[in-house]
């Protein structure tokens, strides 16, 4: 199953087993599509804003982990150490995709204005 046909899947209400180890770790069937999930959901510029300096401070992370890792899987978590996990794997997706945009799209020999031309179309003037 891909990404987006798990993305569909829990639109109907499915969802998916997660079972993970003593580590907080993923296994099964599941685990390689939960990582490509978080990753996904790491470099969406709608759900988490990629203007922030700190991940500390980027707003919306409970709300994402409620509304799409737990209507897409299903598994139990009764002290939040593996929601812990999870927002640490999309926190490194996060800091990636802001660190490519940068690299590929931020000249420091342009003027700010021309840096903000120069922009993703995808990506808000605001971020």
């Amino acid at each position: 199953m891909s990404v987006r046909e798990a993305m569909e899947r829990s639109l109907n209400g499915s969802k998916i087993i997660l079972r993970f180890n003593e580590k907080r770790q993923a296994v099964g069937d599941g685990a390689g599509l939960l990582s490509g999930i978080l990753g996904v959901l790491g470099s969406d510029y709608s759900k988490f804003s990629i203007c922030e300096k700190s991940w500390k401070k980027v707003r919306g992370k409970d709300r994402v982990y409620d509304d799409c890792i737990k209507e897409m899987f299903h598994f139990q978590d009764s002290s939040g150490r593996i929601k812990k996990t999870l927002l640490q794997q999309i926190e490194r997706s996060w800091k990636d995709t802001k660190g490519k945009l940068y690299n590929s799209h931020y000249k420091p020999t342009r003027t700010l204005e021309h840096n903000f031309e120069k922009r993703p179309e995808e990506i808000p003037r605001e971020y």
